[in-house]
């Protein structure tokens, strides 16, 4: 008899996962139930930070074949963070928006800004020579406000890692545009000159995807509000306006779309790494050509397929477009909300070290006075014990030499200090437990060997068992072999039928871009290869 959950089961356990946001040191640990869907997490991060504008945002996790995936709102959780033993995600900007002044509140413009930051801090942001320490200096003036040389030395921009192979030279160039250039600017105006300056880089908003070209090349993938665009290093090669895309869709490790910039029909197929690597591309392209092209959420069919014939996938958009967001924004009237910055800056973080620093040590000056008189009586026991006992491999005098941190086991301790009494007595106490050890282990031996040899009479009984598991096992490997060959076997033929016999039965069919693709780029090459080797044959 089937056993189905009931609604008190599924509730009985629930699930714990941990969400960094935005820095590592951020971490917000969180419980969900199995009934849970993806909407849960994104409300309950959004309601922490105290956004409201939360649809540019989104929850990244590694998934079992660890692909880097956005949590679905639609799904339940359990179903996407299956074979996880640990549930890590990361609140982060999903949907970059076009023209950042037009966030309506300013905790939502901080929050990008430390998004983007952190972008260029991993080196995700590419930005020219020029534009790298404008955007620099932009970061240091919200975090250290107007440049004053009583607080901040000649290295001060040394303190902060702003960017990966951050040079003296950038350095210097850095510390010249803030102390001339950006006099007086308040840290939101600093973040505001940040976000315009980034919104206008070819790489903003862009998460790279690894693919190749129909030439075998290794370029990357990016999407942003903008449509897609091709990138060979850190150049972008080109790019497809959303206006411009017709068709979107994926097979295999296979992602195609189709354009049509200048009036000329294009159809663009690129190779990814692997299946679920090219799903996770088509997702991203699909949800932000809705995100940023549709002017209301009813309009965006409600099941979006792809993945070809053998594998479909159906994506259920849920949440707002970019259009409703900004005109809800202007309907809402809510109080101004209270920027709790976090700086990251290291120059405070060293301020606050060295003052925590003076205060350890004056503690520990007060501790090591007050425990003065035990830490010498104990010192001299210990110089007696080692004097009375050779130097040697595992001397009982040296291993009574412990660290405070070792110390808080009170077994390993009380045990230290009576070997290190009577060394002598010690050695002779161990050789006896040695021994009796040794016997116990003999006996178990001899146990061992007799129920080791009433295993071994019954054994052709449960090789007879195992043989019938592994045949049923060979068989069920076998016939659903030789149905997928007959299944794909017929498919082929199918599509020969399709390409090689000019019926109007099947026109519509043949016309379609897809197969014209697969005619072009596999089917004729193969078909000239295998008729060329058969001329030579003969």
């Amino acid at each position: 008899m089937f056993r189905f959950a009931s609604r008190k089961d599924l509730n009985s356990e629930p699930l714990k996962c941990t969400i960094t946001l935005f820095d590592e040191e951020e971490l917000l640990e969180c419980e969900f139930s199995k009934e849970d869907k993806g909407q849960f997490l994104l409300d309950m991060c959004c309601k922490n930070l105290d956004l409201i504008e939360k649809d540019y945002f989104g929850l990244l996790f590694v998934d079992e074949r660890q692909q880097p995936t956005w949590l679905d709102t639609t799904r339940y959780i359990v179903k996407q963070v299956k074979g996880l033993s640990v549930i890590n995600l990361s609140f982060r900007v999903k949907f970059y928006p076009a023209d950042p002044s037009r966030l309506k509140e300013e905790i939502t413009r901080y929050y990008l800004f430390r998004q983007i930051r952190r972008d260029l801090q991993q080196g995700r942001l590419q930005c020219s020579s020029n534009d790298l320490p404008l955007l620099m200096a932009y970061i240091v003036q919200s975090e250290l406000g107007d440049y004053d040389p009583d607080k901040h030395d000649t290295h001060y921009i040394s303190s902060l890692q702003l960017v990966p192979n951050q040079t003296p030279d950038l350095e210097k160039t850095v510390a010249e545009i803030h102390q001339k250039d950006l006099k007086g600017r308040s840290t939101a105006e600093a973040e505001m000159l940040f976000l315009r300056r980034a919104s206008s880089l070819d790489m903003y908003g862009v998460d790279p995807h690894n693919v190749k070209d129909h030439k075998g090349k290794q370029i990357c993938i990016g999407v942003n509000h903008l449509g897609i665009s091709t990138f060979q290093g850190n150049r972008r090669a080109q790019t497809f306006k959303w206006s411009e895309i017709e068709k979107l869709t994926y097979e295999g490790r296979m992602f195609i779309f189709h354009a049509s910039p200048s009036d000329k029909k294009k159809v663009l197929g690129f190779k990814c790494k692997n299946s679920s690597a090219c799903h996770h591309l088509w997702r991203c392209v699909v949800e932000h050509r809705y995100f940023f092209t549709m002017s209301s959420s009813s309009e965006i069919p409600s099941v979006t397929t792809g993945g070809g014939i053998f594998k479909t996938y159906k994506l259920r958009y849920a949440g707002r477009v970019e259009k409703e967001v900004i005109d809800d924004m202007k309907k809402i009237d809510r109080k101004e909300v209270t920027v709790k910055r976090s700086f990251s800056s290291a120059a405070v973080l060293s301020r606050l070290a060295r003052s925590n620093t003076i205060l350890s040590t004056h503690t520990e000056r007060e501790q090591e006075s007050t425990h003065k008189d035990s830490f010498e009586g104990k010192e001299n026991d210990l110089a007696e014990s080692s004097a009375s006992t050779p130097d040697m491999p595992g001397n009982i005098g040296s291993r009574s030499l412990m660290t405070n941190s070792e110390k808080r086991f009170d077994g390993t301790t009380n045990e230290t200090h009576e070997m290190s009494e009577s060394p002598s007595s010690n050695l002779k106490h161990n050789h006896e437990k040695v021994k009796e050890k040794l016997d116990g282990e003999n006996y178990l031996l001899k146990g061992e060997f007799s129920s080791t040899k009433n295993q071994i009479e019954d054994k052709p009984s449960t090789l007879s068992k195992n043989s019938k598991k592994s045949h049923k096992a060979y068989l069920i490997i076998k016939n659903t072999f030789l149905t997928s060959f007959l299944l794909l076997l017929l498919v082929t033929c199918f599509f020969i039928l399709i390409i090689e016999f000019e019926s109007d039965l099947f026109s519509t069919i043949r016309k379609n871009p897809e197969i014209t693709h697969l005619r072009t780029k596999y089917y004729e090459p193969i078909k000239n290869s295998i008729l060329s080797k058969a001329y030579d044959f003969r």
